[in-house]
């Protein structure tokens, strides 16, 4: 308790360093020097009021110095502070991401087949692609699932205002009687859905348990260039070729394989089309027309004594340290270098020139779930994983954690989520808690556990416990990241400094948000990272509309979509969202945020609800 001030007593003087009270004299009776005389007293009592006063003004004054308001805004106060000799690093990711707003969406389910079905609706979209390669029309294609087993397709077509809904379908030349969505495939357990565009070929990934790694893939029909039909021909027409490639096991115990992703390889990549993440290692899929499969990575690592790598007669890991999976992907500027990893939490850095032996790797504090090359160079990669972990690791500089924390996460870091969620990849193929990270520093091939290796960003603000299936994707020209949490919710993040950018709400008013909207794509476009506006139409004989996005509709305006609101408004309460992926619409110069929400397809751009806020 604080100790309380003397007692006022008139008539008497307290002297704060003797403890005591002393009666007031007049200046005539008491010494010259004495605190207690009236004239001493007198003047203590003006200084101190004054210096009160004093005080309290300077208060005041502290109070009248604010913060201008605007020097807060996202990207405002970004330009504002460059000029007072400030720079920020977040200025283009979070002006970027305060003009995202919902453009719609697709509804996906539909009682034609299981996907659509009773299953369908109680889920969220499982697995998606969208790709954007279409000049011709200016639609997108999204391939997706919702059961997990059912492969359905749908053209991403946008009206004069650029928004999305599913009545625009109709006014394409859809390959067969009915609208989409169509049915392409149907493949149980489905893991992963992407393309090859060299090659022109979608290709999918089932962790369904197996004596061979099997991946399906398919050659859309392509249109010829004076169709005035999309560019890809969606459905089973009768000219696509589905075929099955499969990958023999590595015999021994009747072990079941299964794949959980699939990374394309980049267009110079030599003759490698991609890399396939299954519960035993990645398998590499060759070009060259013999479209040939083989593993990749081997089922033991030499090690020498020392704990490092090694090669020749050294002893070997018992247990093979490529377990389950997850992420794959290729280094920036160099294809030739791969980024893998999954449960353990190590992120593997392999070269296909060279043997496994000699690669690198980082320990991660938990499971690896997605993994991003991120910088020039590809330097820095983005680790996405379970318990919270979201971090950006520089491949140059790397230095074991030095907290004691970390003693907890080398007994616990391989995670005992299988019994509880059953249903995240890799789940039928998982071994148990005995498989241990082998590695020491930037070697191969030590029998002990190491801490986890320093991250030169950490994402604090992320949230996930326990998912292996959760939605995340980077976009290399903004700098942002999308990322589902565990709640439900979808968040945007700096990859520069780690902060959880702002999105439009519903509580900004309209005028407000439509004059903060419209100055941003000003200012936007002069950074090119302005979204075109160049309209197409559904036909070639249809004159297209001025100033739009998307293509015309002669019957109206487009219905209210509940997609409208901003991405902080996204809430699944059908689980964690499991699929997002940015992609251009063809003529764009900025990418869209597409967001599997439900059974539905939601789209969110760069720019304002409507053109006409732009007056």
């Amino acid at each position: 308790m604080a100790p309380q001030p003397p007692r006022q007593i008139p008539g008497y003087y307290y002297d704060a360093d003797k403890g005591k009270y002393f009666k007031i004299e007049r200046a005539g009776t008491a010494p010259t020097s004495a605190a207690w005389s009236a004239d001493n007293v007198k003047r203590r009592r003006l200084e101190d009021k004054a210096a009160a006063a004093h005080e309290h003004q300077v208060q005041r004054n502290k109070d009248r110095v604010r913060r201008a308001t605007v020097l807060g805004h996202p990207l405002t106060g970004g330009f504002l502070a460059r000029e007072l000799g400030t720079v920020r690093l977040d200025v283009v990711p979070a002006g970027f991401a305060m003009g995202l707003v919902g453009k719609g969406g697709l509804p996906l389910a539909d009682a034609r087949w299981s996907g659509g079905g009773s299953a369908g609706v109680r889920r969220n979209v499982q697995h998606m692609y969208v790709d954007g390669q279409d000049v011709k029309t200016g639609v997108c294609v999204a391939f997706s699932t919702i059961d997990g087993d059912s492969l359905v397709s749908t053209y991403v077509p946008r009206d004069r205002n650029g928004r999305v809904h599913r009545r625009l379908l109709a006014e394409y030349h859809h390959p067969s009687t009915h609208v989409a969505p169509y049915q392409e495939i149907t493949v149980s357990q489905i893991s992963d859905i992407k393309c090859h565009q060299a090659s022109n070929q979608i290709l999918i990934t089932c962790r369904s348990p197996g004596p061979d790694v099997s991946m399906w893939a398919f050659s859309p029909k392509v249109t010829a260039p004076d169709d005035p039909r999309p560019n890809w021909l969606l459905s089973w027409n009768g000219s696509s070729v589905y075929k099955c490639i499969r990958t023999p096991g590595r015999g021994g115990s009747p072990s079941s394989y299964q794949a959980n992703t699939v990374a394309p390889a980049p267009s110079g990549s030599s003759n490698l089309l991609g890399l396939i993440g299954t519960n035993s290692g990645v398998v590499q899929w060759q070009g060259g027309g013999s479209g040939a499969t083989s593993w990749w990575t081997p089922p033991t690592l030499p090690r020498s004594s020392d704990g490092g790598s090694g090669s020749g007669n050294s002893p070997t890991v018992a247990d093979n340290p490529f377990r389950d999976i997850f992420a794959i992907d290729f280094q920036r500027d160099q294809p030739q270098v791969a980024l893998f990893g999954g449960r353990p939490g190590v992120l593997w850095v392999g070269d296909t020139r060279a043997p496994a032996g000699t690669w690198s790797s980082v320990a991660v504090p938990s499971s690896i779930t997605h993994l991003r090359s991120v910088g020039p160079g590809g330097h820095q990669v983005l680790v996405a994983g379970l318990r919270d972990t979201l971090a950006l690791y520089d491949l140059r500089f790397r230095k074991a954690e030095k907290c004691q924390q970390q003693e907890g996460l080398r007994t616990q870091r391989f995670d005992n989520t299988r019994s509880r969620h059953r249903g995240g990849r890799g789940a039928g193929g998982y071994r148990g808690d005995r498989h241990r990270s082998h590695g020491s520093g930037s070697g191969i091939g030590g029998g002990h556990l190491r801490n986890a290796d320093r991250p030169v960003l950490r994402f604090r603000e992320y949230r996930n416990a326990a998912h292996v299936d959760i939605g995340f994707d980077y976009d290399a020209d903004s700098g942002v990241v999308a990322a589902a949490h565990d709640d439900g919710k979808v968040a945007l993040y700096s990859v520069k400094t780690g902060h959880r950018l702002l999105s439009p709400t519903p509580a900004l008013s309209a005028a407000a948000a439509t004059s903060y909207t419209a100055s941003s794509t000003s200012i936007m476009s002069s950074l090119s990272l302005s979204s075109s506006t160049a309209p197409f139409s559904s036909s070639s004989s249809r004159p297209a509309a001025p100033g739009g996005g998307g293509a015309s509709s002669t019957r109206g305006p487009g219905p209210t979509i509940p997609g409208h609101s901003g991405i902080s408004d996204i809430s699944s309460e059908r689980g964690p969202i499991q699929s997002i992926q940015w992609q251009r619409f063809p003529r764009d110069h900025v990418p869209s945020l597409f967001v599997g929400v439900q059974s539905s397809i939601n789209v969110y751009s760069f720019g304002v609800h409507d053109f006409d806020d732009e007056g």
